[in-house]
């Protein structure tokens, strides 16, 4: 290489801007720190909220796998709910272990107080240190990044890996991060960030890899010694083909690697298989479902729902208890069989969530809504309903802004990678946070040449004012005209808060669930939910007039069917309340908890005919359904109790003898009041066995029941010919004896057969059966 190469390759690294220059680290790290100490403050406070303070759904999911891990009781995990990394990230805080949360806004408050550091030091090496500091500023006062705070939920730490991403998709000319080195440490970001937001980080691997594959073209720099700028310095040589492939491989092949090694794990756990968790494949199915708009919750209620409800759905659906990567599949051939059947359908979900992504209010997802709860806390806290629109707004208005250049190129290509995870994947306020510190920082950019502006120099366009206003009133339009609008009804929150204050206190439930009933009367579970709380305070009439209220509201919901079928029998209306349960087990046949509750009711009602198939379905789909195991004993012992109350001991016929199957018919018909079936049966087994004790036997209970004391006389006096002085015939017959006022004949009955009884023990009963009748 000759001297004045040399020369100018020392100039050139001497003119590009360092990241680490104090003057523009040190600032950007007490901006980091406010957004700690603001982060955990807020967060703190957030958790105060019924909601947060109980972890629930996608939190409850997280804290259940974080003691399972530590557990040494934990024979083998299964497959996941969410990320696979999240628990053990978070799991080494102090009372994680035990469901304490309270240590976790300080290390999410970290997290991003480590993410606005990083991002923010580049955007001062690129752009200036001003745009840095007042984009911190405003991302540290953002309410729903607070919110996610609080939760039991990766997304800080997807925020800090994303703002990593972004920074490494820097590839100016001399910068490192367009060396293999830059495009491995990309690709490992791209892995790890891909076990905690599995859509996200794959797209901007996929944006990565672009980047490493397109050949840069030179930009347009800003004029004079601005930082981070030299007019007309092009972004290097083009690369050859060998440094494409190898910059492209690099960037995907560790997220390809980290979803093979976690994959291939899953499949040899008990419940597992190829997949990443089996929550991806319900992700999947609420991405392209017009009934959620794309989102994690249905557009109307019942809104959320539980992983065992979704659990339980499949197992109806496929009539057995399957594992969770029966739950993976299952959701994810339904959610790609959509796509593929109804495109049309498809195209207007995409719709729906983009301006579900651009509309004003965070959308909730697997958990409580960032508005609800943002509200309920009131004061600052309050603004997150609105604060995405003022990102939205100011951020277009900064990249509109920026010079052409890493800055604009950066945070282009991670909103394009935010904006399809938003589009392709489930939308959600989650899904679209990582966004929120790009648009933050750009706000920032814009806010600074604002000020310069008013300082004396001159705009370098009217473009970013206009855009300003323009993305505001787009973002508020689309919040309020979206399908998505209705997720803000509170009407599912204050329920979701009510059922977690149920197991506590119904006496505190009761005001939050009678605030849902209040802001929806539709929502026929929030009134279920409601009734279940006046039935664990005693007030049943309550219960039964919200039951009935809900039941009005829908009348094929399942909850809704089974809670008013309890409350109508325990009400003494046994008829409607297995009326009720019956359209609940023909409309759910493969469910097994419908099915044992069900059954359950009709043991109550002593209709063991019925309960017993619907207790042998429930166990065929859930083998190991220990109540309904419980309960089948029950009616089990019930029949042969009853069996024996009907035909003693001695006249029992052989286990194989197939007249057993036909006496059985017969006492559930005589149990029932069925007393023509009995008649006919009877009839059949005389018939058969005209010359056999029973057939005569079940004939006197026949007529004994229908009131024909003559006629069971007459087959009681053939049944004691047939097996003469049994003690269960000579002692019933004689019963009926005195009952028509013949004592005579039944103290000559019993002494007769007491003084040649067939065997000592049966003479010692008949003596018993004298005295109770006769007396000594």
């Amino acid at each position: 290489m000759s001297g004045e190469r040399k020369k100018a390759k020392r100039r050139d690294k001497g003119a590009r801007p360092s990241l680490l220059e104090p003057r523009k680290v040190l600032p950007i790290v007490l901006v980091a720190i406010v957004v700690v100490v603001l982060r955990t403050l807020a967060g703190g406070a957030l958790q105060k909220e019924r909601v947060l303070s109980t972890p629930v759904l996608e939190d409850r999911t997280y804290v259940t796998a974080i003691q399972q891990i530590q557990s040494t009781d934990f024979d083998e995990p299964v497959l996941p709910r969410g990320s696979v990394l999240y628990p053990r990230l978070v799991g080494w805080l102090p009372g994680m272990a035990e469901g304490s949360v309270k240590s976790l806004p300080l290390f999410q408050g970290i997290l991003e107080g480590l993410a606005v550091l990083l991002l923010g030091v580049w955007v001062a090496s690129r752009w200036g240190v001003l745009p840095a500091l007042l984009g911190g500023l405003l991302y540290a006062l953002d309410p729903v990044g607070a919110f996610f705070a609080a939760r039991v939920a990766p997304t800080s730490a997807v925020t800090l890996l994303f703002a990593a991403g972004v920074v490494l998709l820097d590839g100016s000319a001399g910068c490192w991060k367009r060396s293999p080195l830059g495009s491995l440490t990309f690709g490992v970001v791209a892995a790890l960030g891909f076990l905690l937001s599995p859509l996200l980080f794959a797209v901007l691997a996929l944006v990565g890899g672009y980047r490493r594959w397109t050949v840069p073209a030179p930009d347009a720099e800003l004029p004079g010694d601005a930082p981070g700028n030299r007019a007309g310095q092009p972004d290097g040589p083009t690369p050859g083909l060998g440094l494409r492939l190898t910059g492209l491989g690099l960037a995907v092949l560790p997220l390809v690697v980290a979803l093979a090694l976690v994959s291939m794990n899953h499949s040899s756990l008990r419940d597992g298989g190829l997949a990443l968790s089996w929550g991806t494949g319900y992700s999947v199915y609420n991405a392209t479902n017009a009934e959620t708009g794309g989102t994690s919750r249905l557009l109307a209620p019942p809104q959320w729902r539980t992983d065992g409800a979704i659990r339980s759905d499949v197992w109806e659906a496929i009539a057995k208890e399957g594992s969770s990567y029966d739950v993976y599949r299952f959701y994810l051939a339904r959610g790609l069989q959509r796509l593929v059947e109804r495109p049309i359908e498809f195209l207007g979900v995409v719709l729906v969530k983009v301006a579900a992504s651009l509309g004003v209010s965070p959308l909730p997802d697997t958990g409580p809504s960032p508005t609800f709860v943002l509200e309920r806390a009131g004061g600052a806290l309050a603004l997150g309903r609105w604060s995405f629109a003022l990102f939205l707004g100011l951020g277009i208005a900064g990249w509109l802004a920026a010079p052409r250049g890493p800055i604009r190129r950066g945070v282009s290509l991670g909103l394009l990678a935010v904006a399809a995870t938003s589009i392709l994947g489930t939308t959600s306020a989650a899904a679209r946070q990582p966004g929120v510190l790009l648009l933050a920082m750009a706000s920032g950019g814009f806010l600074a040449s604002l000020a310069g502006t008013l300082e004396g120099g001159r705009a370098r366009s009217a473009l970013p004012l206009i855009a300003l206003p323009v993305a505001l009133g787009l973002s508020f339009v689309l919040g309020q005209l979206s399908p998505t609008a209705a997720l803000l009804n509170p009407s599912e929150d204050y329920r979701l808060a009510g059922i977690l204050a149920i197991s506590a206190s119904p006496r505190e439930a009761i005001p939050l669930l009678e605030r849902s009933v209040r802001t929806n009367p539709q929502n026929a579970e929030a009134h279920a939910s409601l009734a279940r709380a006046y039935q664990r305070e005693g007030l049943t009439e309550n219960a039964m007039r919200e039951f009935r209220a809900a039941f009005d509201a829908d009348s094929t919901n399942a909850t809704v069917l089974l809670g008013l079928a309890s409350v109508e029998q325990e009400q003494q209306n046994a008829g409607r309340a297995l009326d009720l349960v019956s359209r609940l087990v023909n409309q759910h046949p493969n469910n097994p908890l419908y099915l044992n509750e069900a059954a359950r009711m009709f043991i109550q009602s002593g209709r063991w005919d019925i309960a017993k198939p619907l207790l042998l379905r429930a166990l065929e789909i859930k083998p190991d359904y220990r109540t309904a195991q419980t309960n089948l004993e029950a009616v089990t012992q019930a029949e042969l109790e009853a069996e024996r109350s009907l035909i003693p001991d001695e006249m029992r016929l052989p286990a194989d003898d197939p007249l057993n199957t036909t006496l059985g018919q017969i006492g559930r018909a005589l149990q029932q009041g069925d007393s023509a079936m009995a008649d006919s049966l009877i009839t059949e087994i005389e018939q058969q066995r005209p010359d056999h004790v029973l057939p005569h036997w079940m004939r006197a209970a026949w007529l004994a029941r229908t009131g024909d004391l003559g006629g069971a006389t007459r087959a009681l006096e053939t049944c004691n010919r047939l097996a003469p002085c049994r003690p269960a015939i000579a002692g019933q017959l004689a019963q009926i004896y005195v009952q028509l006022g013949r004592e005579a004949d039944a103290k000559r009955l019993l002494d007769g057969c007491i003084a040649t009884p067939p065997s000592p023990e049966m003479g010692r009963r008949l003596e018993q059966v004298r005295t109770e009748l006769l007396g000594s």
